[in-house]
């Protein structure tokens, strides 16, 4: 007995990755009678192992989507994909007017990943970058538990991964894959309650890396942290002059304002700034109705 409690995690861990990479056909409903049969049970008595497994779960359905054929599966992925190769065989060229090129890591990260170990970047995007992105449900684990309990928090986070968003939507577009754990774990970071008194300026470069490599990876999840951050700044501003906040507000503007800064620089170079030229085009007219972009 005391051998099989051993070995019951981490076998329960391994077994989602086994039906994804081995099964059939029916490989999504083997997963999902699995997550709601042995491996909840798993959860309920081997606590140490709810992470691992999370992630194991996370892993084994977006792996399920993407190894079903020889190349990539998606949407925009497809573009993202050619950028990858042509990065890997001729080096990444950042002038390159395409705005799926300005993403920092599914382009020249993915490039450098398929040199480093001698895939085609196709192996990178089917199988490294959707373990990248599975880290999203532990790290929402880690935060969740802090406010609505352990057991409850798994729940939580095993719900966004069975949601259609994270199974269907984010495999459609490999940077979306790359920016989304990065700016969850910066969100992470800021709504810990173990560190929301922010004793020391060290937090800051730690926040500052993960929210910078979220809005280079991909610009749209960038706007969605900062508004959140926005958000969090705002609600302390109100809760300060309630005098019922403690909010860091010196340190969370200070992280605010550089990833606004270096975002911006980031994109002014890449891609001779067609970022910004194409933020310009769609943001342009809600502040002036005259204002236009023509191509």
């Amino acid at each position: 007995m005391g051998t099989w409690s051993r070995a019951a995690g981490p076998v329960a861990c391994l077994i989602p990755l086994l039906l994804a990479v081995i099964g059939g056909p029916e490989r999504y409903v083997l997963l999902v009678l699995y997550t709601f049969g042995i491996g909840y049970w798993v959860v309920k008595h081997e606590s140490r192992y709810r992470v691992w497994l999370l992630y194991s779960t996370a892993l084994a359905f977006l792996w399920s989507t993407t190894l079903l054929s020889a190349t990539v599966v998606g949407t925009d992925i497809h573009a993202e994909y050619r950028l990858a190769r042509a990065a890997w065989l001729y080096g990444w060229d950042y002038s390159n007017i395409h705005i799926y090129s300005s993403s920092l890591l599914s382009v020249p990260g993915a490039a450098l990943v398929s040199r480093i170990f001698g895939f085609d970047p196709v192996w990178t995007y089917k199988i490294a970058i959707p373990a990248l992105a599975a880290g999203t449900a532990p790290v929402l684990f880690l935060l969740y538990r802090q406010y609505i309990g352990e057991k409850q928090a798994y729940i939580a986070a095993l719900l966004v991964v069975l949601s259609p968003t994270f199974l269907v939507e984010l495999l459609g577009m490999a940077r979306q894959m790359t920016a989304l754990p990065f700016m969850v774990a910066a969100v992470a970071l800021v709504a810990d309650k173990g560190s929301w008194a922010w004793v020391s300026w060290r937090r800051i470069p730690m926040v500052l890396g993960l929210g910078l490599v979220a809005a280079t990876s991909h610009y749209t999840i960038g706007i969605v942290l900062l508004f959140i951050m926005g958000c969090a700044i705002t609600f302390g501003i109100a809760a300060r002059l309630l005098r019922r906040g403690t909010m860091p507000l010196l340190k969370l503007s200070t992280v605010f304002v550089g990833i606004i800064v270096l975002s911006f620089a980031y994109y002014a170079v890449i891609g001779q700034g067609i970022v910004l030229y194409t933020l310009g085009a769609k943001i342009g007219p809600f502040i002036d109705p005259c204002c236009t972009v023509s191509g």
